[in-house]
């Protein structure tokens, strides 16, 4: 599978992505234990889900690397296209550059089987793994992203240091609840510069 830094096209797919995090309060790398008891808590979900052997085998160190991450990524391609099922190329999502954003192209199923089908393939290659791979690697917004959205934010009053590099630092800032309001900031900005693109957050 070919993989692209630059974006061409961007839509969130995570279904499992956003009902896992949920659960287990999906970011981005965080401090020693909090990160380590967010990963082991995954790792005890991704075994009691289901999850398939080359997932657990990744983040059974209690990391996930950037080749297993990509490697997880194949598995999941490959057993879609077990079913028929065609994505576009994967692209990094200018929000974090860290997770590959990716859309399916070409299926001969209803809307609920694909659903279904698409979901099985992730939870069996990829969705736990990847969520450990937001928590073992930092992410790092485009800088032009990361501007507006200060900008913005700086209008409702919210200060900050210069320091901050990727959604969660902007959320910290606005502290808990502040999700929307970041979101909200960021929105206008990735029309400017992804005008036609699918937005996913974090």
């Amino acid at each position: 599978m070919q993989y692209h830094d630059d974006v061409k096209r961007c839509a969130c797919v995570g279904l499992a992505i956003a009902a896992i995090g949920l659960l287990l309060g999906c970011s981005s790398v965080q401090g020693g234990q909090v990160a380590e008891e967010r990963f082991d808590a995954l790792l005890a979900e991704a075994e009691a889900s289901g999850a398939g052997e080359a997932q657990l085998a990744a983040m059974s160190d209690g990391a996930v690397t950037t080749a297993e991450y990509e490697d997880a990524l194949d598995r999941y391609f490959q057993c879609t296209a077990l079913h028929g099922i065609e994505h576009s190329d994967p692209v990094l999502n200018p929000v974090n550059n860290l997770i590959y954003t990716f859309t399916e192209t070409s299926w001969v199923y209803g809307d609920e089987e694909l659903a279904e089908l698409t979901l099985d393939c992730r939870v069996r290659e990829l969705v736990y793994l990847e969520l450990g791979y937001r928590y073992s690697e930092p992410a790092s917004m485009d800088e032009a992203l990361l501007d507006g959205a200060r900008e913005c934010l700086q209008k409702s009053g919210w200060e900050f240091t210069g320091d901050e590099r990727n959604f969660d630092d902007l959320v910290a800032v606005g502290g808990e609840g502040s999700q929307d309001g970041v979101t909200d900031c960021l929105v206008p900005v990735w029309l400017k510069f992804y005008p036609g693109e699918s937005l996913s957050v974090p």
